[in-house]
């Protein structure tokens, strides 16, 4: 969230106490629609147990959030 916090930026959290409602799924439409309106959207999966939103684009990542915290990393580093 470093470089999230700039006059104009908003920072929108989705969560739930439980699993399998659908937050990845809303949260990865919720963006995309967003970028159809040509809005500059940073998606950041914080399931540090159960993150799949790789896994709907169909992508294959090396690194996660919690990187950050075990490898001393940034966003920006883990960012794909």
């Amino acid at each position: 969230l470093q470089f999230a916090y700039q006059p104009k930026s908003k920072v929108i959290g989705i969560v739930s106490g439980k699993g399998g409602v659908g937050k990845s799924n809303f949260s990865l439409n919720f963006a995309i629609s967003l970028c159809q309106k040509n809005k500059k959207v940073l998606l950041l999966d914080f399931d540090v147990g159960m993150g799949n939103i790789d896994v709907l684009l169909g992508t294959v990542t090396n690194l996660s959030i919690i990187d950050i915290f075990d490898k001393n990393l940034t966003i920006r580093d883990i960012m794909n």
